[in-house]
């Protein structure tokens, strides 16, 4: 699939570092200081065919996201996050609600599947969080397919699976390894 990750806050030099470390099971830091043994560095060698490309989006709107997903001849998008998105609107609401509204019109015409990360209250923190929580706008989850939320602190973790169109919901649990950025179920 060919991806497309836009990112509003995070930029691609940071994010490419966050997925070598993943992708090489190797801590972050010897990524950011190029002290990844070279048995590693080989595996990068597939990396390079996947067709992932990041894009900085900051101060960007969902009309700008369609253009560059269209262009770059996207299957997969993911906007990271929403809420981040500008958009010309009364309220703050409105706004949120125009770019659910908007992502969705884009999956919806071209086929594209669309990724949004969404930032949830800050209440949901204490708590196994609810798509309620979700910050801004009601019409995120009227306009997705699936939800899942991220839940924990620390080293533990669940992802729950609170809407799916086409199955089952449902929590895993998860483990945080910080150090290679990546989530690991955990056995059951």
């Amino acid at each position: 699939f060919r991806v497309c990750y836009f990112s509003l806050e995070t930029d691609p030099d940071t994010l490419t570092n966050r997925i070598l470390a993943n992708y090489l099971a190797e801590p972050l830091t010897d990524v950011k200081r190029k002290t990844v043994p070279q048995e590693k560095l080989d595996l990068l060698a597939n990396l390079h065919r996947i067709p992932l490309f990041i894009r900085s989006a900051s101060g960007k709107g969902t009309g700008w996201i369609k253009a560059q997903a269209q262009r770059m001849k996207a299957q997969v998008v993911i906007v990271d996050y929403l809420q981040l998105l500008k958009e010309k609107a009364k309220s703050r609401y409105e706004a949120v609600t125009n770019i659910s509204m908007g992502l969705h019109e884009l999956a919806q015409t071209t086929g594209m599947l669309v990724i949004a990360l969404a930032q949830l209250n800050r209440n949901a923190e204490h708590s196994s969080p609810s798509n309620a929580d979700v910050k801004d706008s009601g019409q995120i989850e009227q306009d997705a397919d699936a939800m899942l939320l991220l839940s924990g602190d620390g080293e533990e973790y669940q992802a729950i699976l609170t809407k799916n169109k086409e199955g089952r919901v449902g929590k895993i649990p998860l483990m945080f390894d910080k150090e290679r950025q990546r989530f690991l179920e955990i056995a059951q």
